[in-house]
């Protein structure tokens, strides 16, 4: 994996982290692996930009927290903002 999709995923598993914790009633990281089919230590492992996430699971991740897929994927706005944090 590039450093550029490395940021990437980065942010996304930031929005995913920040939206499963504001849901009421918050969803922890064990309830959410049961729910889309994967090991608790995927996502644990996945928020933590270790391990990235293929695109039906994200899917899944929204539908499970009740969003938008719009949420959890950033803007290219806020992407290239971040490339410019990275980078400078």
């Amino acid at each position: 994996m590039t450093t550029t999709e490395r940021q990437l995923y980065r942010l996304i598993a930031d929005n995913v982290s920040r939206l499963r914790l504001r849901r009421s009633p918050r969803i922890s990281q064990a309830e959410l692996a049961d729910e889309i089919g994967v090991s608790r230590v995927s996502i644990v492992n996945f928020e933590a930009g270790v391990q990235a996430m293929p695109l039906l699971r994200l899917y899944q991740i929204a539908s499970a927290l009740d969003v938008e897929i719009t949420e959890i994927i950033p803007t290219v706005e806020e992407f290239v903002k971040e490339l410019i944090k990275v980078h400078a």
